[in-house]
């Protein structure tokens, strides 16, 4: 209804727009915000509408193909950058929200997406130009350069000098820009195995950024080369362990007990059930 209402101009309640920040703590013993990560509820009509599921599943078909034959080899980036709002510089941050209209709110969460959107702006410009060649694909597939939801970001290119070289400016423009930092330290690039180790230290040094390995998390889910085999989900395991493991010292009923498998944990490995890819559930090995 209140769609419906909107496009015929009626004026929506301020209800609509407004959302319930929640700071979930990312370690134990927090002493900076940078600890938290913003979890924000907000009605369906005003949340930003695309699939975390989708996301992840298009990031693990591109990986698939992270060894297909190509001159320069192809690469993965999975860039880190530093989770607090008091990083970002506010001036370039009204500059970006001038243009939309949009609400100032200076704790809201989308403000944190759509700067990192800004990011999107030369790295398209980059690939448009040729400065940055593509990564390899089989013919008749979309390009897909790079992958943004919230603070994970994943880029696929070619592992050319000039490509990396820039992405670097890139990303050095970008922190100009918005005050945003790319953690160096916690940055990873995930090569192909048809280049060189030569070729990896030099694109290290270019990038400054660590090798990385599979598996590697985006948006909490491991992503690999191949099959999935158990391995993947010790983590998981953990967690269930560890929950029923505190659950042991306390004095509860089998009823209690039961309630708390059904609701608990039953729950925690959903995110990561659904966003795996088909193929790769269906190919899991022991």
């Amino acid at each position: 209804m209140a769609v419906h209402e909107f496009f015929r101009g009626i004026s929506i309640l301020q209800e609509f727009t407004s959302s319930l920040l929640v700071l979930i703590p990312k370690v134990d013993n927090q002493k900076s915000s940078d600890k938290f990560r913003p979890i924000s509820m907000c009605s369906v009509f005003y949340k930003i509408c695309r699939s975390i599921f989708e996301n992840v599943s298009l990031a693990q078909e591109m990986i698939q193909y992270l060894n297909k034959p190509a001159r320069g080899g192809n690469v993965v980036m999975k860039v880190d950058t530093v989770k607090a709002y008091n990083n970002i510089e506010w001036n370039f941050m009204i500059h970006v929200l001038e243009p939309v209209a949009c609400d100032r709110d200076p704790i809201s969460p989308y403000l944190f997406i759509i700067v990192e959107e800004i990011l999107s702006r030369p790295l398209k410009k980059g690939f448009q130009e040729g400065r940055i060649v593509t990564f390899s694909l089989p013919k008749g597939a979309p390009t897909i350069s790079h992958l943004l939801y919230a603070d994970d970001i994943v880029i696929f290119a070619n592992g050319s000098k000039t490509s990396l070289k820039a992405i670097s400016e890139s990303l050095a423009l970008y922190e100009t820009w918005s005050g945003q930092k790319a953690r160096k330290e916690k940055s990873a690039i995930i090569f192909s195995n048809l280049i060189s180790p030569i070729r990896r230290r030099q694109l290290l040094q270019i990038t400054r950024f660590s090798e990385g390995s599979f598996p590697f998390k985006y948006l909490r889910v491991p992503m690999v080369s191949g099959r999935l085999n158990s391995n993947h989900f010790d983590e998981l395991v953990g967690k269930i362990g560890a929950r029923i493991g505190g659950w042991k010292s306390q004095l509860l009923s089998s009823g209690a007990k039961l309630i708390l498998v059904k609701h608990v944990l039953s729950s925690i490995p959903i995110h990561l059930l659904t966003s795996i890819n088909e193929q790769l559930l269906l190919g899991i090995q022991g």
